[in-house]
């Protein structure tokens, strides 16, 4: 049994626990530890734990929908939970800062959990010898897409080089036309952004540089970041290497749903 720390914040933590009976025999568990009032243990489903760990949903709508509910060990129905517990983990992970994940440990439950329902399985029967590197991101872009999605230059500014450009800006320039387009996200009531992603390489989802026009030694990550109040959206591609950013530039919502759509 192998229990990762996702998140930790004011009012909880969060961990998903690997419970490895034998080959066939699996299971996924979520532990809510609440600072001032017991815990909650659930079985979630796949595509739940994934868009929560994604910031696709909120954390409480993995609690509402999952398999089975245990509250301080007692089986109980959703019903039965106190609505202040649930509202206090009505959040995004998209809403909390970065030194309140494990980006470590989100990642390596993402690709288990990807490389599994991949393979027709649901959350109950996750191998974990069995890692993908399809959808691996390393800690260094993930922090640069999270920094996007917080809607606050002051945490992109630290991750970018002086010596780089940005979709052909320099480092300033860009930040001043990242500053812009919050402002735009702002206005229409947002205050972080939802994101989808796929990593790609010469190996792993390489059918997408023939769609971008790209050579096929590219290596990138693309985004298509929207607004989590409104459909605006912002979409980037991420040129990479050796868990490295080398460059930003953008590129058609478009383009990115059908890639997204045929990984």
């Amino acid at each position: 049994m192998k229990r990762y720390k996702i998140i930790s914040c004011k009012d909880f933590s969060l961990s998903c626990e690997l419970n490895i009976r034998d080959r066939f025999n699996k299971e996924l568990s979520i532990f809510i530890f609440f600072n001032s009032n017991g815990y909650i243990k659930s079985i979630p489903f796949t595509n739940d734990i994934c868009k929560f760990l994604a910031g696709g949903i909120n954390l409480s709508e993995i609690v509402v929908r999952s398999k089975s509910i245990l509250f301080n060990n007692v089986n109980i129905d959703i019903h039965d939970l106190s609505e202040v517990l649930l509202k206090s983990i009505d959040i995004n992970i998209n809403q909390l800062s970065i030194k309140n994940k494990n980006l470590s440990n989100i990642n390596l439950v993402l690709n288990l959990l990807v490389g599994d329902a991949r393979n027709g399985h649901d959350a109950r029967h996750i191998n974990p010898y069995n890692k993908s590197t399809r959808n691996t991101i390393d800690d260094k872009i993930s922090h640069v897409i999270h920094a996007v999605s917080t809607l606050d230059v002051s945490l992109l500014h630290p991750l970018l080089k002086e010596d780089m450009t940005y979709m052909r800006m320099n480092i300033y320039r860009f930040l001043n036309y990242m500053h812009n387009k919050y402002d735009e996200f702002k206005k229409e009531g947002n205050t972080y952004l939802k994101f989808d992603k796929i990593f790609f390489n010469s190996n792993n989802n390489n059918h997408i540089s023939d769609e971008l026009g790209l050579k096929k030694n590219f290596e990138g990550v693309i985004v298509l970041f929207h607004g989590n109040k409104t459909n605006k959206q912002l979409s980037f591609l991420l040129r990479t290497k050796e868990s490295k950013v080398l460059s930003i530039s953008t590129i058609t919502s478009k383009k990115i749903k059908q890639s997204i759509k045929s990984k």
